[in-house]
Parts: C-alpha cells; sequence; structure tokens
C-alpha cells in the first residue's frame, strides 16, 4: 500500500487539494483521511478508492500502482470496459452494447444466444474492480456476478429458460416485475419485523 500512499499525497498536493476536501468527499473524518496518506489505514474500501480517483483526476489503478501513467478516469473505464468486453468475446459470449448518454447497457448472451446477463457498463466495470481489490480470480461467474448454472433448482432453471424465449422489451417488463415484487416482499419483512419488535 506505500504506492497508494504516496500517490494519494501527491495528487492531493498537486490539485491544490485539502484532507478536509478529500474526508468531505469520502464521508469521513480530516484524521482519517490523514491516516489513508500516512498508511496507518491498511484496507481501503473500494468506494473510496473510486472517490480518491475521481476527485484528483486519476484513475484507481494509478492510484494503487496497478498502472504506471496517471490516465484519466474515462480513459481507464473504457479500457477497462474493453478488456472484459474482449475477455467475454473470447469465452464465447456475444455482446450487445447501447452507447448513449441515456442508455448505457450491455445485454450479455451465452453460447445458445441466450441472454444471462443485461447490466450497465459501470456495473460490469465495478464488478471488475471487486474482483481485482479482493483478489478474486477473474472467470465469467466471478465478473458476471451469476452463480454457475448447476447451482440454481430446476425450476428456476426452467422459469429461466422460459423467460429468454421472450421478447427483450417483454424480458425487461418481466426483470421490472420481479425487482419490484422483490422490493415489496422485503418491504413487507421490513414492517413485520418493526411490529414484532413492537410487541
Amino acid at each position: 500500500m506505500a504506492i497508494w500512499n504516496e500517490r494519494i499525497r501527491k495528487k492531493r498536493l498537486e490539485k491544490g487539494i485539502t484532507l478536509a476536501q478529500i474526508a468531505d468527499k469520502l464521508g469521513v473524518t480530516e484524521a482519517t483521511a490523514q491516516r489513508y496518506e500516512s498508511g496507518s489505514i491498511k484496507s481501503v474500501p473500494y468506494e473510496h478508492m473510486c472517490a480518491y480517483g475521481e476527485l484528483l483526476g486519476c484513475s484507481p489503478a494509478y492510484l494503487m500502482g496497478w498502472i504506471t501513467n496517471s490516465d484519466s478516469i474515462l480513459d481507464y473505464f473504457d479500457d477497462t470496459l474493453e478488456k472484459i468486453i474482449s475477455f467475454l468475446e473470447k469465452s464465447g459470449y456475444t455482446i450487445l452494447q447501447t452507447d448513449s448518454y441515456k442508455d448505457d447497457t450491455i445485454i450479455i448472451k451465452n453460447q445458445n444466444r441466450q441472454i444471462i446477463k443485461t447490466v450497465s457498463s459501470g456495473e460490469l466495470v465495478g464488478q471488475y474492480e471487486h474482483l481485482r481489490v479482493d483478489n478474486l480470480p477473474l472467470t465469467i461467474e466471478n465478473i458476471l456476478n451469476i452463480q454457475p448454472l448447476s447451482t440454481f433448482p430446476e425450476h428456476i432453471r426452467v422459469a429461466a429458460r422460459d423467460m429468454m424465449e421472450l421478447s427483450p422489451e417483454d424480458q425487461k417488463t418481466a426483470l421490472d416485475m420481479i425487482n419490484f415484487l422483490s422490493h415489496k416482499s422485503k418491504e413487507a419483512k421490513k414492517s413485520e419485523n418493526t411490529n414484532l419488535r413492537k410487541i
């Protein structure tokens, strides 16, 4: 982590940013921001790495010492996304990508041309960065944050296969409905737990 400490301090001073501004951006105390620079905090949360990169105008990978030049965040983001897409394509997956400021969707299809994941480019790069920070292997399951198919019960696999036969618009509607029902279920459980505590 010595590279991290040196680079965040150097970049902060180059930009004329105070420790108080860093602390405010991270949502921590100024003393905590100072301990990041001194190296007394050894484990840096992923969110803090990203916040540092954004504030200091360089990629988290540069700050961590993974790359040697301080590419802009956008350059790093684009390069990382390209690397992920290349990895998926070499593994036999088809990538469909929208590219507009209003719609940033990546659709990933398996070798059977079935949609297995719909994700934003930011989520995909974020998952990749989580793997790097946690030193986890770059596998399809890890990068797409999915379980191997064999771990799902048969009735779930049947429902997923049926859903894959829907048009992309109907798939999105079905996913929206699932997310809505999941959210309502969580709210109901939370409300139930709150009511039980009052008893």
